[in-house]
């Protein structure tokens, strides 16, 4: 949105990452001294990373967040498989690679 581009449902997803961000943490994301700092972090800042032990999330947070809708979750079925298989204990592959 920041960026003027054609929006679909993966914008709202993204709102949903920055969501369980907050949820998962009680703290935003991004901070700055401005909403163009905040906004500015959105566009272009490192992906937030959780707390150790949060860490089970992060796979699910870091596809939320991604800064490139093309690597952003797709569809809200990929939203729902990711969240079934955190709450039944098992882990992405993806979560491993990344660490």
């Amino acid at each position: 949105q920041a960026l003027g581009e054609v929006l679909d449902a993966r914008s709202d997803f993204y709102s949903l990452g920055v969501m369980c961000y907050e949820m998962l943490t009680g703290e935003k994301p991004y901070s700055g001294d401005s909403a163009m700092e905040v906004l500015q972090q959105h566009v272009s800042g490192p992906l937030p990373m959780l707390p150790p032990e949060l860490a089970r999330y992060q796979t699910l947070v870091t596809r939320l967040l991604a800064k490139s809708r093309d690597d952003r979750i797709g569809t809200a079925a990929e939203i729902i498989a990711a969240a079934t298989a955190l709450r039944e204990g098992a882990v992405d592959e993806r979560e491993t690679s990344a660490a």
